[in-house]
């Protein structure tokens, strides 16, 4: 019997990254791609498999056999294309973008797992329905138009059944959106080719599903379709064992990975490891794994198979404590009639808001783990495959154990994953490092791990922004790759020349050719680049003209994969200084006194002074003034203008790190999108005594950067302290802050500087969801009196002090109940303690455990939260400043230390105020990343650089180096 399985590609469909938009169902060409097979799958005379043939040819609709003409499923072409050659592909749902995360998270965490699965090696396919039309392999616009429907009423959970509903619907003219359960999902998968799944959680039993029947269709949906889900368990609120015994009825083989643990083994339950309910199989490979799913397939079995991957252990919620979530989530359920379809979404709902938020992240960690190890089952799938198509000239990876324990996994699994490679070697990726081939035909190139088929190993002298090729290379064959379409090739080679590094500067005519062939509104198959040879010749041009020169990388420029001491996240500016300037006119009678302000409505005579500036860079530009032999990375982004380029080459010009800098255009990460942002830039307009008169401001790219987190963690490895800066969207900079925590295992110690009145809340919004100490995220702030009292504002209104970790760190401080109003007084002043300042700092603090207020004239109030060990609580000198000590027995808590120190100076002729505070912190956090105590010593020597800024009129002075000596004083912690 013979069977033939086609594939729709529009010519706008998703070519590897690069997007468009499919504004008809039915394009003049397309791409298909008919794959013919026997079902019997009977041996050969060489005992192998029959191999399967495969077809590409273009057709114009009417060429179409008519069951063709459908327009109900569309499949991206790189997709069609990876699973007609082969190629690992991971099927990816799309409700928990529409029914879980709320918009934007949502969009960022669908970008995250589709950079997760090409990261690894593999081929993503989001699966949704838009306007009515089911899409495998959905582009970026296609992801951001799903999930910014996401809470809608019309937006729908489109299981199984609901499929005929909503493309029936589409065909009507009713053109409707719908995220795809698991079951849905599945069913997709199975007709476009692709053998495995990564998701979050599974549906099951329901409690009480013996009476309700109330059973998900994801359970009957593994019993009749051969696709391998990877989820971590089922959800924790239903019924697992009734859940398994229907599974087994199903016929439906369920495994758990081992995870690096021996002896019993249980089943995980969604935010938990472990469930009660012993695992019915365990695997402890991918390639175990995949060894299985391939079985099925010789013995054209139709149940699909659950693999069940534990939540990363860091993130894992203990068993009781989510039981008792779930116990109350249930039974408010039930009692307020939430059945059916309606029941999941509301007891996850009840669920978060009874841990905390803890489920949010936990939700979001498991997911990512999953995709990760469902792509090293389809690579290692992919693998035996070949090896027993091609009569076993490739050795498949063997039996070994995957990279994968908990000691590995700690950071994450996004972060330090294994890929499976060669008999007998593992390949550990870390993001950001650029990999050398071993293969002799590859020797000594340098690439980006996305073009990576081979055994690899880091090169410490480059990184995947950057290219490296020594003077001697054999130009790569595209043969020796695999089947890669052109277009694929095309979009790794841009991905080289992406960051413009020195060694390929000259390639920039190469590289628009190579885009520009690439581009969705240009039909691929008209592309000048029709075949190997054409781009063979394009791709040993590349390296011809790479080649020719091997100059030196500059000494202010790193290596991405090197770490820096102490990385800067924030806004960097071009600042424009329009002093007015007017030609001196004699005083007369009609003009009885010179012009002091510019005049409106018509040009004015002015000396423009640019400079660069920005939060960010005036923090990271100060701690590299001083902060001797430390190194600082700068982290922000640019766009791609002149006023790009001129912050780019300033920077180079100061000496800073800018390996942590984004250049943003029409093109990113080789993905076509609708942001070509204009860099950031201030104008300030000044009379003649330079006082402010108007200033404008666009720092627009600042509220629309999206950094990736494997770049994040990239940038962030190893390093001492970060500074984040307000500028950023409050989920961006909860993404950094966390990826940070997890890169480095908490390690790296974190400051938080405000910014303004306005964007200072953005630390207390509840997209972050701050928790209180010791999970905080941040250990230290230096707000302005303005700023603490808008921050406090924001805890208090968002219910930040409602908690009870937050009551019971209160009750630990040992702050009597009377209030501590005359202790206020004693240790600031009583206009501080009416203004609230003390109050403010001490309610804060469980959320930073550090707070330094900036009072101008008035000094620096310092608020901590001392820990039992603390030799301040000891030492009779540091008395007088304990505000309250522990009495309740905390293991976590000793006290609490407030301070007041003076300033430094009274400062009469100040030329600017501009870059003050941001030169504080700066000077402030090279000396903690340099070991320095924080006490007197060093908050007047951050005073002193502080002072030294508001005389200059630079938004940091130059001249901050001579606090070197200063700092190399001052008394180690």
């Amino acid at each position: 019997m013979i069977r033939s399985l086609f594939f729709r590609a529009s010519k706008g469909a998703n070519l590897r990254g690069f997007s468009g938009n499919s504004t008809s169902l039915l394009r003049p060409r397309q791409l298909h791609c008919r794959r013919s097979y026997s079902s019997e799958h009977q041996l050969d005379n060489e005992g192998r498999p029959p191999i399967r043939r495969v077809k590409l040819k273009l057709q114009t609709p009417d060429q179409l056999p008519m069951k063709d003409r459908s327009h109900g499923l569309i499949i991206s072409a790189d997709v069609a294309m990876a699973v007609a050659n082969g190629s690992p592909v991971v099927a990816l749902e799309s409700t928990i973008y529409t029914h879980g995360f709320p918009y934007p998270q949502n969009v960022d965490l669908a970008l995250d797992l589709e950079a997760t699965v090409r990261t690894l090696g593999g081929i993503p396919a989001t699966i949704g329905v838009v306007d009515g039309v089911i899409r495998v392999g959905l582009t970026r616009e296609e992801i951001i138009t799903l999930a910014s429907a996401a809470g809608k009423p019309e937006t729908m959970k489109v299981s199984r059944r609901d499929i005929p509903y909503i493309v029936g619907m589409g065909l009507s003219g009713k053109k409707l959106h719908g995220g795809t359960t698991v079951a849905a999902t599945m069913m997709i998968a199975r007709q476009a080719g692709i053998r495995v799944f990564g998701t979050g959680g599974l549906g099951g039993v329901h409690r009480g599903g013996q009476d309700s029947m109330d059973i998900s269709a994801d359970l009957t949906e593994l019993g009749r379709t051969r696709v391998a889900v990877v989820s971590s368990g089922c959800k924790s609120f239903l019924d697992i064992p009734r859940t398994l015994e229907y599974l087994e009825t199903q016929g439906v083989t369920v495994c758990t990975f081992a995870d690096g643990r021996t002896g019993e083994v249980e089943l995980p339950a969604f935010y938990s490891r472990e469930s009660g309910v012993k695992s019915p199989l365990v695997f402890q490979t991918p390639q175990q794994a995949a060894n299985m799913i391939y079985a099925g397939m010789i013995l054209n079995t139709q149940s699909g198979m659950l693999f069940a991957n534990p939540i990363p252990e860091e993130y894992s919620i203990p068993k009781s404590e989510m039981d008792v979530a779930i116990d109350q989530a249930v039974r408010e359920a039930a009692e307020k009639g939430f059945h059916g379809h309606t029941n999941t979404p509301f007891i996850l709902s009840r669920i978060k808001q009874l841990t905390e938020g803890r489920s949010i992240p936990a939700n979001r960690a498991l997911i990512m783990s999953n995709v990760a190890i469902a792509t090293e089952i389809a690579i290692e799938l992919s693998r035996i495959r070949k090896y027993l198509r091609d009569g076993g000239d490739t050795e498949p990876s063997s039996n070994r154990p995957t990279n994968r324990g908990p000691a590995s996994r700690a950071p994450g699994s996004q972060y330090g994953d294994s890929v499976p490679s060669k008999a007998g070697e593992v390949r550990s990726f870390q993001p950001g490092k650029g990999e050398i081939a071993t293969l002799p035909e590859y020797q000594g190139l340098v690439v980006p791990p996305t073009l990576m088929d081979n055994i690899r190993k880091v090169d410490p002298r480059s990184t995947g922004d950057q290219m490296t090729l020594p003077s001697q290379v054999t130009p790569p064959n595209i043969e020796h790759r695999g089947k890669k379409n052109l277009h694929e090739i095309a979009y790794q080679l841009q991905d080289l020349i992406k960051k413009r590094h020195p060694y390929i500067r000259n390639l920039d005519r190469t590289a628009r050719r190579i885009i520009s062939t690439c581009q969705p509104s240009q039909p691929w198959e008209y592309s000048p680049l029709r075949n190997r040879d054409q781009l063979n010749a394009l791709v040993n041009k590349f390296i011809d003209m790479a080649t020719a020169a091997e100059p030196s990388p500059p000494a202010s420029h790193p290596a991405d994969s090197s770490s820096a001491d102490i990385v800067v996240f924030g806004s960097v500016a071009v600042d424009l200084s329009c002093d007015f300037s007017p030609e001196e006119t004699p005083v007369t009678t009609s003009s009885p006194s010179p012009v002091d302000s510019p005049q409106l409505h018509t040009s004015n005579v002015a000396a423009i002074t640019p400079s660069i500036g920005g939060v960010g860079h005036n923090v990271a530009h100060a701690v590299q003034l001083v902060s001797g032999e430390l190194s600082v990375r700068l982290c922000s982004g640019v766009g791609s203008d002149l006023a790009g380029k001129t912050i780019l080459d300033a920077l180079q010009e100061e000496g800073l790190d800018t390996t942590g800098m984004m250049v943003y255009g029409k093109i990113i990460d080789g993905e076509e999108r609708h942001f070509n942002p204009r860099t950031a830039q201030y104008i300030a307009t000044n009379d003649r005594k330079k006082d402010l008169v108007l200033a404008m401001a666009d720092m627009k790219i600042f509220e629309d950067l999206l950094f990736r987190r494997r770049w994040i963690a990239s940038r962030v490895k190893a390093s001492k302290w970060l500074v984040v800066d307000a500028n950023f969207k409050p989920n961006i900079i909860d993404k950094i802050v966390r990826v940070t925590q997890i890169r480095n295992d908490h390690e790296t110690r974190i400051a938080f500087e405000p910014v303004s009145t306005a964007k200072s809340t953005r630390v207390f919004s509840t997209e972050i969801n701050p928790q209180p100490f010791p999970n905080n995220l941040f250990n230290l702030t230096t707000p302005n009196h303005h700023e603490l009292a808008a921050m406090h504002t924001a805890a208090k209104e968002n219910g930040l002090f409602e908690s009870d970790r937050w009551w019971k760190i209160i009750d630990a401080l040992g702050i009597p109940s009377t209030g501590a109003r005359d202790r206020f007084v004693a240790l600031t002043s009583s206009k501080l303690t009416d203004e609230g300042v003390p109050l403010q700092s001490i309610q804060l603090l469980p959320f930073i455990p550090t707070i330094l207020t900036k009072l101008g004239s008035e000094g620096v109030l310092m608020t901590e939260l001392l820990k039992p060990n603390d030799p301040r609580l000891t030492d009779p000198a540091e008395a007088p400043y304990i505000l309250s000590r522990c009495a309740n027995g905390s293991e976590e808590i000793g006290g609490v230390y407030m301070r007041l120190f003076s300033a430094v100076e009274v400062v009469q002729d100040v030329v600017s105020v501009n870059g003050v505070g941001d030169t504080f912190l700066g000077v402030l956090i090279a000396g903690l990343a340099r070991g320095k105590k924080l006490g007197k010593e060093l908050i007047d020597v951050a005073q002193k650089g502080a002072v030294m800024t508001l005389r200059s009129k630079e938004a940091v002075s130059p001249e901050l180096g001579v606090l070197k000596a200063e700092l190399d004083d001052l008394v180690d912690d």
